[in-house]
């Protein structure tokens, strides 16, 4: 690419002047033609780099007119919805080195095949402080479902189809963008470490309905939280299949606490440390500590030799020696009473929401006779339905 240098021509006195300017014309036109020939404000690069905010460092080509602030668009030019737009910081017109301030991102990967050009304005504005007087349209994209679907190559509402199951979306041009998603069947949302779904726990998935509406929020550009809206209006309930199942009451009761059931066998436990803890003691009975909030169904029986007698599960109860027939009645979460055989089978079970922290104890009673410590069939079952 040439530049225009002055002649030194015509020289003071010439009387050839008029000659000499008509030359000096054709060198400035000469010159301008040279560089709109070579493209000044475009570039290739085959400096690898990887798609993502901050300074972005290529070489591309010496000599181009592109100066210090203009606002480049970076394509890749095997895939151009691979793209990075930002300002420029640097420019060496003699080495070709190029340094990009990124600010937004579309896209995904590492290439070493780029297109630089100027941003076109229909790049987008940055907008300061603003009141909107008129209804504001925004225009749909319609993205299969997968693991991680790339929601921000899109536009602001996102119609996702498929069934896949969702576990966390490609890299976000910033933090704090949003987007709207509608279901247009039935895929799965997984709760993780860097998909945060309110109301669900790490692990637990939620299998979307059509017309159910997610909405995505970028706390960073590698993490989301999503928050549900339901087609029918209904509480998202998530199975998820937890149980402890103990029986066996022969060890009794509490040496301290003795209305407190021990059990001796442990048939099932899936729920240990994520749903509940299950405490078992000598001393003070056999407890169970609910760690999540949810739905649980609690079953309880017992075998007795009491005429009357009263059995049943406490919640939060500090009356630990007292018959659960006894207690305050604000801690009674289930109870049954004998038939009056000396020798009968009680049993209860009750559905219920449980806010974590809540403590369960299988809690017996006295009453004409003694609760019995030998028979093998005491049960306790607690499962979390959702």
């Amino acid at each position: 690419m040439s530049n225009y240098a002055v002649t030194g021509n015509p020289p003071n006195g010439s009387r050839n002047i008029s000659e000499q300017l008509r030359r000096e014309f054709i060198a400035i036109q000469n010159a301008i033609a040279t560089k709109a020939d070579t493209g000044g404000l475009s570039a290739t690069s085959t400096t690898t780099v990887t798609i993502g905010l901050g300074t972005k460092t290529l070489t591309i080509q010496a000599n181009k007119e592109i100066v210090i602030g203009m606002t480049v668009f970076i394509a890749s030019a095997i895939s151009t919805s691979n793209n990075m737009t930002g300002l420029v910081t640097e420019y060496n017109t003699t080495t070709g080195l190029l340094r990009v301030s990124v600010a937004t991102i579309n896209g995904s990967g590492t290439f070493n095949n780029w297109s630089i050009g100027i941003a076109s304005s229909s790049s987008g504005v940055t907008l300061g402080n603003n009141t909107f007087t008129g209804y504001q349209n925004f225009a749909q994209s319609t993205i299969a479902s997968s693991s991680t679907p790339d929601i921000w190559a899109g536009n602001n509402q996102i119609v996702l189809t498929g069934t896949a199951t969702v576990t966390g979306f490609t890299v976000a041009p910033q933090l704090g963008v949003t987007r709207e998603i509608i279901c247009q069947s039935t895929p799965s949302f997984t709760a993780g470490a860097n998909m945060l779904i309110s109301g669900l726990s790490s692990g637990e998935t939620y299998v979307a309905q059509a017309n159910d509406v997610i909405n995505v929020r970028a706390l960073t550009v590698s993490q989301f939280i999503l928050t549900i809206e339901k087609a029918n209006g209904k509480p998202n309930l998530v199975i998820t299949n937890t149980k402890l199942d103990v029986m066996n009451g022969t060890p009794g009761v509490g040496s301290v606490n003795t209305r407190i059931r021990r059990f001796l066998t442990v048939n099932t436990n899936t729920g240990e440390g994520v749903d509940w803890t299950f405490t078992q003691s000598a001393t003070l009975g056999d407890s169970v500590t609910i760690l999540r909030s949810g739905v649980y169904s609690v079953y309880y029986l017992d075998f007795q030799q009491l005429i009357n007698g009263v059995f049943g599960v406490s919640i939060n109860s500090t009356q630990l020696s007292t018959s659960i027939s006894a207690i305050n009645t604000a801690h009674v979460f289930s109870s049954s009473m004998s038939s009056g055989s000396n020798y009968s089978a009680i049993s209860q079970s009750r559905t219920s929401y449980i806010a974590s922290s809540s403590v369960l104890r299988a809690h017996v009673s006295s009453g004409s006779g003694t609760f019995n410590n030998s028979d093998i069939n005491n049960r306790l079952i607690i499962e979390r339905i959702a």
